[in-house]
C-alpha cells in the first residue's frame, strides 16, 4: 500500500513539475525500471503512468540518455533506435 501511494505521489509530482522533472531523471527513471516489475497489484500500472508523464512533458533527448543504461546495462548513443521512444508519443498521462 505504501508503494502504491509513493507511485501516485510521484506521478502527481511529475505532472506538476512538467519539463522541470528533467533535472531528476537519472534518479527517477532507474527506479521506475525496477518498480515496474513489482508484483504488488497496481504498482506497475501506476509506475507506467509516471513514465508516460515523463514522456509527455520531458523532451526525448533529456530522458533517453538516462533510461538506456537502466534498460540495456550499458550506455548507448541517443541516435540508436530504441522502442522505448514510443512512450513519448502516448498522450495518456492520467
Amino acid at each position: 500500500r505504501a508503494r502504491a501511494r509513493a507511485a501516485a505521489l510521484l506521478h502527481a509530482t511529475l505532472v506538476v513539475a512538467g519539463p522541470e522533472a528533467a533535472a531528476q531523471l537519472k534518479t527517477v527513471l532507474p527506479g521506475c525500471v525496477r518498480a515496474i516489475r513489482d508484483k504488488e497489484a497496481g504498482i506497475a500500472e501506476l509506475v507506467a503512468k509516471c513514465v508516460r508523464a515523463i514522456g509527455h512533458f520531458v523532451p526525448i533527448d533529456s530522458w533517453l540518455a538516462a533510461i538506456l543504461p537502466a534498460l540495456t546495462g550499458r550506455p548507448r548513443r541517443i541516435e540508436q533506435p530504441v522502442n522505448i521512444a514510443r512512450l513519448a508519443d502516448n498522450p495518456d498521462i492520467n
